[in-house]
């Protein structure tokens, strides 16, 4: 999966060309697309109207000197200019931190442009190219700036990004230009470069972007394609369960995996979900590389970042809590389990974890390295498909994604059309189809759905739940091949629910649905 440059203010040709293939994500923008914000608007509507599925299109709109869109937009404050002010006063450089992400994200929202690749966390140590972009040197400043920067974009319903993984702050070479080697032992990397990404991902942070710095006592190669890095700390250590960016392959430090191809497999295989090309010439030598490499393992986290245009982002979803059981919180609901973190529950994270993985092995075994078709059911199985995804990518099952949304069958148990919202962009003639949802709770809906793929040409359609409710009555020859766990009966989801024993229960589960 890329995220391609384009060279001007109007989309090519060719760049049209490009965003046919299934490999493009989107598009990073750069002050070269910018002319003028009406202008920057019609460029992002004709990027999605160019592409024949959804893109995310993104920036570096960080403030200071990266800030990319100038005139119509507010001049935003290099980052460094806020964290001077903590020593005064932390609340009000908090605060003022918060207020310039709103603003950014805003902005950058309203003009067409899914996400800001923002906050940076490096530490402020001197790094030719991270320079006034970073709020202050010491990590427990950083972190906290962090959390409050990420509370702000989510504010506004946009993705935080942290950047640049595992920390860029503290070498001395600009990695666009020169390669760029840390020394320092793991151990202390942890207790000062890595305290603000895990302040990060604590306040929700939806993505991160990695560095091209190589710490050769960790890994030998540049973390942005180090396996160590991206699978055994990111995910492993820190349990991140977003996305992951490659930084741009076309700087001088990753050109260290060799030419075009080599460097877009290296980030790849370690595990970066999106790749980003941002010099055009780089782009058709980029699409020829990944030809024919499966690249679907990613597309469930699509859905977190904004992707499709126009809809509430999957994130801004309303969840309970015991305050306000139906206030609409922005809560970046990354994963099953971060949701289930935020009430006191019947079901706790570990046995969530553990039914997920539990369904990864079975799922795995079944479909032995075949690809099978995930079918979300409707937003509220997005965040269970993702974690599901990534659980079977860690067994080396890959899977590829498309999406549903159909309301109730119409009928008591046979019969009737389903009412459709938004029907799979995939052909499903000849493939095996794993329906995924996050309640099997009645099975009026997905007996419609499994019929459908049945005379769309389907072969084998399975159903895999995250949680099953048990029922005195049978549901409509419905039941899931792969269940993760049973629910009580007397849980019953819906706006006539008893809210206090929903909230006992499993909030995210309702509470993600639209």
């Amino acid at each position: 999966m890329l995220l391609i440059g384009v060279a001007g203010t109007e989309l090519t040709a060719q760049e049209r060309e490009w965003l046919q293939h299934d490999a493009v994500a989107g598009v990073v923008l750069f002050k070269r697309n910018f002319a003028s914000r009406q202008q920057v608007t019609e460029l992002s509507a004709a990027i999605r109207a160019a592409a024949p599925r959804p893109q995310l299109i993104c920036v570096d709109q960080e403030g200071g000197r990266v800030q990319r869109f100038r005139e119509g937009f507010s001049e935003l404050p290099p980052l460094q200019d806020i964290g001077v002010q903590y020593a005064r006063d932390p609340d009000a450089a908090l605060a003022l931190a918060e207020q310039h992400a709103w603003l950014m994200a805003s902005e950058v929202r309203a003009s067409g442009v899914d996400l800001s690749f923002a906050p940076v966390v490096d530490l402020g140590r001197g790094n030719r190219a991270i320079g006034n972009r970073a709020f202050s040197e010491d990590p427990q400043v950083v972190a906290a700036f962090t959390a409050a920067y990420v509370r702000g974009m989510h504010a506004v319903g946009m993705a935080a990004t942290l950047k640049h993984f595992p920390g860029h702050g503290t070498v001395l070479e600009d990695t666009h230009v020169d390669t760029a080697i840390d020394p320092r032992a793991l151990d202390e990397l942890r207790v000062q470069d890595l305290v603000p990404f895990t302040a990060g991902i604590a306040a929700g942070a939806d993505a991160v972007m990695m560095a091209h710095v190589i710490y050769p006592q960790v890994a030998p190669e540049p973390a942005g394609y180090s396996p160590r890095w991206i699978q055994q700390i990111l995910r492993g250590e820190l349990g991140f369960r977003g996305v992951v960016f490659s930084d741009d392959i076309g700087m001088a430090a990753s050109h260290s995996a060799g030419g075009v191809p080599a460097r877009v497999h290296a980030h790849l295989d370690a595990g970066c979900d999106v790749v980003l090309v941002c010099h055009p010439e780089l782009v058709d030598e980029a699409l020829h590389a990944v030809q024919g490499r499966s690249l679907n393992t990613a597309r469930p986290r699509r859905a977190w970042l904004g992707w499709p245009a126009g809809r509430c982002p999957p994130w801004r979803h309303p969840i309970p809590s015991a305050a306000n059981p139906w206030k609409n919180r922005l809560m970046p609901n990354l994963t099953i389990s971060q949701a289930l973190a935020q009430a006191d529950l019947l079901v706790d994270r570990p046995t969530i974890d553990k039914a997920i993985a539990g369904i990864a092995d079975a799922i795995a075994r079944d479909y032995q390295g075949e690809v099978p078709l995930f079918l979300s059911i409707m937003h509220g199985a997005l965040p269970f498909a993702g974690q599901l995804a990534l659980e079977l990518g860690a067994r080396g099952q890959d899977v590829q994604f498309d999406y549903l949304h159909a309301t109730r069958y119409r009928g008591e148990t046979t019969g009737g059309d389903l009412v459709w919202k938004h029907k799979p962009a995939t052909a499903l003639f000849g493939r095996r189809v794993l329906l995924v949802d996050d309640i099997l709770d009645e099975g009026y809906t997905l007996q419609g759905v499994r019929t459908w793929c049945l005379e769309q040409g389907a072969t084998d359609v399975r159903i895999a739940a995250m949680t099953v409710k048990k029922h005195d009555r049978a549901l409509p020859d419905v039941t899931a091949d792969y269940a993760g766990i049973e629910l009580p009966d007397r849980y019953v989801f819906g706006f006539g629910m008893d809210v206090n024993e929903t909230l006992r229960c499993v909030p995210a589960i309702y509470a993600m649905k639209e």
